[in-house]
């Protein structure tokens, strides 16, 4: 039950919420969905000066109608320090260890096109009704990157009249290991930021996917500012990380908890794409972080006495024999030295 109110909320705040190719009825895409959007780069948030009380909304670039002769005075917001403007490209990067790094990226994202809907009343004398929907088409580029050395490419995943959609690829040597970014950037001509304009150019729901080749593998990303996490996170290495986004690795990742047609419907709706279900290394919108329920029964077969986990036992334990005593009658000490070691 928890796994569907889980694909429900991912529906809900990512999309699409009725496969790859749904239409949207009575709303847009821009406001039904808060997160995976990826505007034109070239949209700006604009703001009326302090003297003004009228706002213009996310992404204009046209400003307010000024009805007065008075000039009103604009200041451009970049989006990396208003939260009201959405992100303009996302990526992932990670480390890549291997005598020759092989990557096979699969990159898919969505857009939304206005489509006219007519329907006639039943009266023949009144006038049709016209209504509008979105309808939305799925896009996907699949290509290879060898990595040998340090490189920067520029990867045109789709060009049109109305613009393009590129890959930028970074590779900086790191020690024995090839940093790897990868960010993929909304180039497409949008002119006026506002309305409709805006909706048709922005990328939806859009993953990027890496399949590693060669023979090789994630390495570890570690802080060398933070030696304290990463001690405390030893058996828990971090192996990529998110830019505007987050990202998952095969290890940590969840996929078959849940229906693949909610986490990504692209990936089912192109044949091409079904390979990279099962990734290396993916960007994500929605995190997940799993919280499994403790057990409370003793199931270890090696030990038949089970120990008493009993905080207020151990509260009033003041000898240190006493307390050790404890652990050695339950045969702790062979299963967690750690533990019995500072006791």
């Amino acid at each position: 039950m928890r796994e569907k109110y889980i694909e429900e909320l991912i529906k809900e705040v990512l999309g699409p919420r009725n496969g790859s190719e749904e239409t949207i009825i009575e709303a847009d895409p821009y406001t039904e969905y808060i997160t995976g959007v990826i505007i034109p780069k070239d949209c700006k948030q604009r703001e009326l000066g302090p003297e003004s009380e009228i706002l213009n909304v996310e992404g204009d670039d046209r400003g307010a109608e000024d009805t007065d002769s008075q000039e009103k005075t604009y200041s451009t917001l970049p989006s990396e320090l208003d939260p009201r403007v959405r992100s303009k490209s996302f990526g992932i990067s990670f480390l890549v260890k291997g005598k020759d790094p092989y990557l096979k990226v699969c990159v898919t994202w969505g857009r939304y096109f206005k489509e006219e809907l007519v329907s006639e009343n039943s009266h023949r004398m009144d006038v049709a009704e016209t209504e509008f929907s979105w309808k939305r088409k799925p896009y996907c580029k699949i290509f290879n990157l060898n990595t040998s050395g340090e490189s920067y490419n520029e990867i045109t995943v789709y060009e049109g009249i109305d613009g393009k959609v590129v890959l930028n690829s970074r590779g900086i040597k790191v020690n024995n290991s090839l940093h790897i970014m990868l960010s993929l950037i909304n180039e497409l001509k949008i002119g006026d930021c506002y309305g409709d304009k805006v909706i048709e150019s922005s990328l939806y729901q859009p993953s990027i996917r890496v399949i590693l080749g060669n023979g090789c593998k994630l390495e570890s990303i570690d802080s060398e500012e933070n030696d304290e996490l990463n001690f405390i996170y030893r058996e828990n290495p971090v192996l990529a990380r998110g830019h505007m986004c987050s990202s998952l690795w095969k290890d940590v990742d969840y996929q078959d908890k849940f229906d693949i047609k909610v986490l990504w419907p692209d990936g089912i709706h192109f044949d091409e794409c079904r390979e990279f279900i099962t990734c290396d290394v993916r960007s994500e919108f929605v995190p997940l972080y799993p919280n499994p329920a403790p057990l409370f029964e003793w199931k270890n077969s090696e030990i038949l006495s089970s120990p008493v986990f009993s905080a207020l036992k151990l509260s009033e334990m003041w000898d240190e024999t006493e307390i050790k005593g404890y652990f050695i009658r339950h045969r702790l000490s062979t299963k967690f030295p750690l533990l019995y070691r500072f006791l």
